[in-house]
């Protein structure tokens, strides 16, 4: 290392010991290895080690050098390669004042005195010049005695409070700072920070130094920091009896918690405290004693703050004129800390106090716990994409940084959680966030509008993440009329989305005279009207004439009665301005028109303030103030303006050829002045209208000449840090191209040289590519129209294409691509047929198709794709076939060549380089987007054609990403041909290469085809809709929005194949469609709808022709042509159903047309479905060649997998049927439900179950009665209500009652969930007993403890006794289920007693059991309760209950032994 200053050879300190830790920094004892002299060494953290860190501590230090406070010491900055920060001073031999006050327990009162003065002394010092320390405290005072001697340390500041998480739990700063600091310098919203915090600091040092603990402690720091914002302390006085009330009074006035009530200069502090040292002093001399001998002296009491003149106007922290808003404003924010997300919307004038009443929040946000950031935008960067989000989240990852380790971990884990393998995109805009999360992976690369997807998806979660029930966050946005584009579509979403986001106060400002009806904020604003999200708006007006009297008296610190006249005056000309009044004020005490008397009181003269005019404006006043600087700051200051609301100091230093420290030298005026406000290395105005009276001292051409000179010097800059290989990109809003473009902008002439213009057609180029890098695809567009726009304004754009043919090619190409990402097809296709027009080699203008194809795509144009493809292989020399039999013969020759005797092409696709050359590349890209197609659209030959291509071109020029998708299908034919060897080894491949590309487009792909078309083949239906599960999670956090809709489109076929839980599934269904309209996915929508549609007569009650109406609607919108697919599911689900419903002829009507569309979904489960259904609605027909053809097919799929065995044997059940054998039939019914049963095919066992109960009532079998309860009971378990309904009026021996035939099932059974706690507040169950049940449980809980070591068969007959004389029922049975069978295992009988038996003894009976009603039980694990069994509820018609006139009914699921019981 090297020392920055002079003086202190670093690399010659040997670190003794560790001293301690602060928050920021690790101190250490050092010696001087040359001297001997001891030095303290301060090691900023690692996680604090920035670059504008290290920059603002270099400007502090020359500041403090150039201020020539006497005895003030100043470290020097050592840094070393940017990454290790340290500061080092000599170590002082003085001790400090922290530890000097842990030896006593309290200070006398003599003694505190001389401390009080010469701390305030000190203090005023450091005031004179303009020096606010902000970190007042025990650790930072050093102390000699004989006599009393305070010295000031550490006046540079790493962190702020701004900076600081309130969530912070390191012990030391809870300990050591916390308890110090303002009010004002608590919090997360920005107050203005000024000498009274110092002030306020020296009152909590005082308060300690007397009551011998600090002002405010507690184990939470928030617990601290509510303290310092609304808990009076109690009086010094009270606390310790030998402390003077006026001592306490004086400390009392300096812990004030509204900065203008405190004291306002130390230099008025000190006098008032020697007053009291005098009378102290006074007073012993004329009793003759010390303060050591106990006795106690009082202080006569005199009036204060008579010597404190401070000749500043101060803001006053006080809200005046806005009670009913604050009101507002407070109940609002209590709404969405009870879980309901809020929008407020502020709106008023320049100046009018919308951001002062933000400030209301304070208290309430730290009393929740709450986070709040805020973020602003800039007039003169609305280009700029996101930078109100981007500068609000940055600070608020930057407060994260400050939290302890344990914090930073759950972070981590949270923030990792929600942005998943795309943190990168964050990290993008947030550098920060990578301290966090560490290192991400690439982003995964997707089709252009998935990324747009995306971006979005991912960032609303990242914003989101931070509002929760513990922490609700506040976000903040001021100056919304300047907001671009982009912020506007990430606030829709998340106001769309509200009932996901219910912690998340959503607040944003805007000047309503700078907005129409048009502009977005006020579209925005009625769009949440409309919605269902709660909106307050608060339209701040001129504050009332009373109000700013009120205002003026407590910034003059006098009577509102004085102020009258003066108020009056400043009233007319402000029209009621908070922000006018606040400069008036200052305009008027520069000018000398109010002055501060000799007894510190303000006055003013009725004569001169009638001869004067005060300036008519904000901007006046301000134009006034600056007028008076010298005219090389105010040269600063207009540049400054151009630079923005909020500039970079090494901008504005750079730019004028100055040093930083230079720049700051000279800048001091300014910020002495509040015209400008310092924060590190960035600087920003006051206010707007400062940053608008700078700049109007510019005329029109300076203005220009200005902005021309700001985007060459950065220009200059950009290019030889580029050259130098210094350029960095830590963020893309921190990137110098976008401020350049932007002076290139407005430094414009009319007619600009041929060279000058397409120069800045170039730049703008430059940085719409690193916006879209980024996926800022608003600013992007912007950047790419612009380019357009010069280039027909300013040039030939036809000669342009001649001379510039690449740059245009690639502009063009980019623009249509990013329109594309934003969803603008129409434009993105206007302009990739201009590029094809302007085309001059067939490779481009095969690009071009390529692009419309991938467009198309997006939409679900199939037949578009295919057509864009051929065109492109056609111009690449590679045209499709066009007569079927060259078409098969191709094919048929690419399977020789991949597959002769000898070759292995899996080993050489593994082991094949990546493809370098354009031409096969784009051959490979057409491919895989001509893969899909085809199987969309049914052209399996040709399907299978380009997928062969595609393996043998990697195999001669190499492989990419685009290569995984045509694999898949060459294995899906293979699979559909019955070759399930090869096809085994094809899907191997794909996944082999998959991992090759692990972030990319084609794995995504792949893993669709694989859930799909492949993987049903293999394994099993609960491993199937895992797996769909897996990838729609992976794919919705990675923002693959297309294919998360793909794979979740996959995961409902499964679930209706298996059937366990039709309610479950049809809520499935809906947040499928719900997604595909929430993200545009048109083929997702129709695709729901279609299949909604088909099963509505399932799985809801056709009431009023509602089965009819849908269809008809549905068919309306498909076209037989474009919609296979989705034609394709609505008939074979729409079969499906029908045949569930036993409207075999209706099946075989929707099975029939379905035919036609097979090809649009080859080898799905839907597909093989079909075959299933086809076979069984014409079972008649069982001996027909093509009927056992198509049995000996789905045998040979269930060979292969599990997933159609259960399908499989219900088909072979009912082929047997067909024979007539009554043995036969019931044992192959009963292995139907027996495989079904083992899978959890609950609706198809239901099915086995019915069709089971028809065959044996055919015959008048006894059991059929069982059978069909059972069904029953199957069917409500899994949710098909209208099957549910069929059954009600089946059995002979029960009819049903008018009563009963009304409403959706009749009464229904209380159905109760399974209870885990007393405090269930499930409606429902009044009159259920939950002490008895939770007594059942937990008599079976206890049973099932001690079984593993006991015979268990005595105390089953206890349970059952227990429970049967509990509930006063005559019957009991206990179940187990075991092995896939529900077993009565314990019976009851009550006549004079009890009779207990087991299943193997005499006496066991199931006389009054019904198995139907036990299996519901199993299935749908609640319990039911009926009074009246016979006579109300779902199982009226229950054969076993109408036989035996069952009354009051009891059955509860419960786990025993860990087996499931009844």
């Amino acid at each position: 290392m090297s020392a920055v200053y002079a003086g202190l050879d670093f690399s010659e300190l040997n670190i003794v010991n560790k001293l301690g830790d602060s928050l920021a920094a690790e101190v250490f004892l050092a010696e001087d290895r040359s001297n001997g002299r001891a030095y303290v060494v301060k090691k900023i953290r690692a996680n604090l080690a920035f670059e504008d860190i290290k920059k603002h501590l270099e400007q502090q230090l020359v500041y403090l050098r150039e201020q020539q406070i006497p005895n003030l010491i100043i470290p020097e900055l050592h840094s070393k390669g940017g990454s290790e920060i340290c500061l080092t001073q000599p170590y002082p031999k003085a001790q400090l004042l922290r530890h000097w006050l842990e030896a006593r327990e309290v200070v006398d009162i003599a003694t505190f005195l001389d401390i009080a003065i010469a701390l305030s002394d000190c203090l005023a010092e450091r005031h004179q010049h303009t020096l606010i320390h902000k970190g007042i405290k025990p650790s930072n005072i050093l102390i000699e005695e004989d006599p009393v001697r305070i010295q000031i340390i550490d006046d540079v500041r790493v962190l702020d409070g701004m900076m600081i998480s309130q969530f912070i739990q390191d012990q030391q700063y809870r300990r050591q700072s916390l308890p110090y600091i303002a009010p004002e310098q608590t919090g997360r919203i920005r107050m203005d920070i000024d000498y009274c915090c110092d002030l306020y600091a020296v009152g909590t040092v005082l308060y300690e130094c007397l009551s011998g603990e600090p002002l405010f402690y507690s184990d939470d720091a928030l617990d601290i920091i509510h303290s310092h914002l609304a808990e009076e302390p109690r009086a010094l006085s009270e606390l310790n009896p030998s402390c003077p009330r006026v001592v306490s009074d004086i400390v009392g006035l300096l812990l004030k918690k509204e900065p203008e009530q405190r004291y306002q200069s130390a230099a008025g502090l000190s006098a008032d405290l020697s007053t009291c040292r005098v009378a102290l002093r006074t007073a012993l001399e004329e009793r003759g004693s010390t303060v050591s001998d106990g006795a106690l002296l009082s202080i006569a009491p005199f009036a204060l703050r008579q010597h404190e003149f401070s000749r500043r106007i101060n803001i006053p922290s006080r809200l005046i004129g806005r009670e009913s808003e604050q009101q507002q404003l407070l109940a609002a924010y209590a709404n969405v800390c009870r879980g309901a997300m809020g929008v407020v919307a502020i709106s008023g004038l320049s100046g009018i106090g919308k951001t002062r009443l933000i400030q209301e929040l304070e208290v309430p946000i730290i009393a929740r716990r709450g986070y709040y950031t805020v973020g602003k935008f800039n007039q003169f960067a609305q280009s700029l994409p996101y930078s109100s989000l981007v500068e609000a989240f940055r600070r608020l990852v930057r407060q994260l940084l400050t939290e302890d380790i344990e914090r930073l971990a759950y972070w981590r884990e949270h923030i990792q959680g929600v942005v998943g393998s795309s943190g990168q995109l964050i990290i993008n805009y947030i550098p920060e966030v990578e301290f966090i999360i560490g290192e991400q992976p690439p982003l995964q690369s997707l089709q252009p509008m998935e990324e747009h997807k995306r971006f979005i998806e991912i960032s609303i979660g990242f914003i989101t993440s931070f509002a929760t029930a513990e922490h609700p966050l506040v976000l903040f946005l001021d100056d919304m009329q300047w907001s671009d584009r982009a912020t506007f579509e990430i606030l829709k979403t998340l106001y769309e989305q509200a009932e996901q986001y219910p912690y998340l106060l959503l607040i944003f400002a805007y000047r309503n005279n700078e907005v129409d009806a048009e502009h977005g904020v006020m579209v925005m604003e009625e769009a949440i009207e409309n919605s269902r999200v709660p909106l307050l708006k608060l339209h701040l007006t001129a504050l009332s004439q009373d109000s700013i009297n009120q205002m003026v008296a407590l910034i003059l610190n006098t009577y509102s009665s004085r102020t009258g006249e003066l108020s009056a005056l400043i009233y007319q000309v402000s029209g009621g301005n908070p922000l006018f009044v606040n400069e008036s004020l200052h305009w008027l005490h520069q000018n000398k028109r109010i002055s501060l008397s000799g007894g510190g009181q303000w006055g003013w003269e009725s004569g001169a303030l009638s001869d004067f005019k005060l300036p008519r404006s904000a901007r006046a006043l301000f134009f006034e103030k600056i007028k008076n600087l010298s005219p090389g700051l105010i040269d600063l200051l207009t540049t400054a303006a151009l630079l923005g609301a909020k500039l970079q100091a090494s901008d504005l230093a750079l730019i004028h050829g100055l040093s930083v420290n230079e720049l700051f030298s000279q800048l001091n005026k300014a910020f002495t002045e509040q015209i400008l406000l310092q924060d590190k290395g960035e600087l920003s105005f006051f206010h707007d209208q400062m940053q608008a009276a700078a700049d109007s001292f510019l005329n029109a051409e300076t203005r220009r000449l200005r902005h021309d000179k700001i985007a060459r010097v950065l220009l200059a800059q950009l290019k030889s840090n580029e050259d130098s290989g210094r350029e960095q990109k830590p963020s893309v809003l921190s990137a110098r191209i976008f401020t350049i473009v932007e002076h290139l902008e407005a430094a414009r002439v009319a007619a600009p040289s041929r060279e000058v213009i397409l120069e800045e057609i170039k730049l703008n180029y430059r940085a719409g590519v690193q916006a879209v890098e980024a996926l800022a695809l608003v600013a992007g567009e912007h950047y790419f129209s612009q380019c357009l726009t010069l280039c027909e304004n300013h040039l030939n754009y036809e000669e342009l294409w001649l001379i510039e043919y690449d740059f245009m090619f690639a502009l063009h190409k980019a623009h249509a691509r990013v329109a594309l990402m934003l969803g603008e097809t129409e434009q993105s296709n206007r302009i990739i047929t201009t590029t094809s027009e302007h085309t001059n080699n067939d490779m481009d203008h095969a690009e071009c198709l390529v692009a419309r194809a991938v467009s198309a795509g997006t939409q679900g144009q199939m037949p578009a794709v295919i057509e864009h493809c051929n065109q492109a292989l056609r111009l690449i020399g590679q045209p499709m076939p066009h007569e079927q039999q060259e078409l098969i013969a191709e094919v048929k020759q690419l399977r020789g060549e991949l597959h002769r005797d000898g070759r292995d092409i899996f080993t050489e696709i593994i082991s094949a380089p990546l493809i370098t050359q354009r031409a096969g590349t784009m051959e490979l890209d057409i491919y895989s987007e001509l893969s899909p197609a085809y199987y969309v659209v049914g052209q399996n030959q040709h399907g299978r054609l380009v997928g062969q291509r595609a393996i043998a071109l990697a195999a001669r020029l190499g492989v990419c990403d685009s290569l995984c998708f045509p694999i898949g299908i060459v294995a899906f034919y293979y699979q559909l041909e019955g070759e399930y060897s090869l096809s085994s080894r094809y899907e191997a491949l794909m996944a082999n290469l998959s991992e090759r590309f692990p972030n990319s487009f084609g794995r995504a792909r792949a893993t669709a085809t694989g859930l799909w078309l492949l993987s049903h083949n293999t394994r099993s239906i609960e491993e199937m809709i895992e797996r769909c599960r897996q990838a729609t999670a992976s794919s919705i956090q990675s923002a693959d929005i297309g294919y998360a809709g793909y794979t979740n489109c996959a995961t409902l076929y499964y679930l209706f194949t298996q059937g366990r839980d039709l309610n479950k599934f049809k809520e499935e269904l809906n947040d499928f469609s719900d997604f595909g309209r929430r993200y545009k996915l048109q083929l997702s929508q129709i695709i729901g709808e279609a299949i909604d549609t088909a099963l509505l007569p399932l799985l809801d009650l056709n009431r009023e022709g509602q089965v009819e109406l849908a269809e008809a609607n549905l068919l309306i919108k498909l076209e037989p042509e474009d919609d296979g697919l989705p034609l394709a599911l609505y008939f074979v689900f729409g079969g499906l159903s029908a045949y569930v419903l036993g409207n075999i002829e209706r099946a075989k009507e929707l099975n029939s047309s379905a035919t036609q569309h097979l090809p649009c979904m080859l080898n799905t489960i839907v597909y093989r479905l079909w075959h299933v259904l086809h076979y069984l609605i014409n079972i008649e027909d069982w001996q027909n060649e093509k009927h056992l053809a198509l049995f000996e097919q789905v045998r040979e799929w269930a060979a292969h997998g599990p997933i159609l065995r259960p399908y499989l044997a219900l088909m072979e059940a009912e082929k047997i049927a067909q024979l007539g054998d009554l043995n036969a039939l019931r044992i192959a019914y009963q292995d139907a439900i027996d495989v079904c049963h083992q899978q959890g095919y609950v609706l198809l066992e239901a099915v086995a179950n019915e069709h089971l109960a028809q065959r044996l009532k055919a015959r008048q079998h006894y059991s059929w009665h069982s059978y069909a309860d059972s069904a029953r009971a199957l069917y409500m378990a899994c949710g098909a209500r209208a099957k549910v309904e069929q059954f009600i009026g089946m059995s002979p021996l029960h009819e049903q009652s008018p009563e009963s035939a009304q409403g959706e099932l009749a009464p229904k059974a209380k159905v109760l969930p399974e209870k885990k706690s007393r405090q269930s507040n499930d409606p429902g169950i009044d009159d259920y007993d939950l002490e008895k049940e939770l007594n059942y449980n937990y008599l079976f809980e206890v049973v099932g403890a001690i079984t593993g070591e006991l015979d268990f068969k005595h105390l089953l007959k206890l349970i059952i006794l227990s429970v049967m004389s509990r509930l006063g029922v005559k019957t009991g049975c206990l179940l187990i289920h075991e092995n896939n069978e529900l077993l009565p295992t314990v019976s009851g009988v009550k006549k004079n007693e009890v009779a207990l038996a087991f299943d193997d003894e005499q006496g066991f009976s199931t006389e009054n059991l019904s198995m139907g009603v036990a299996l519901y039980c199993l299935h749908s694990k609640g319990s039911i309760i009926l009074n009246n069994a016979c006579e109300e509820g779902q199982f009226v018609s229950d054969s076993t209950v109408a036989e035996k006139n069952c009354s009051r009914f009891y059955v509860s699921p419960s786990l025993f032994n860990n087996r499931f019981s009844v």
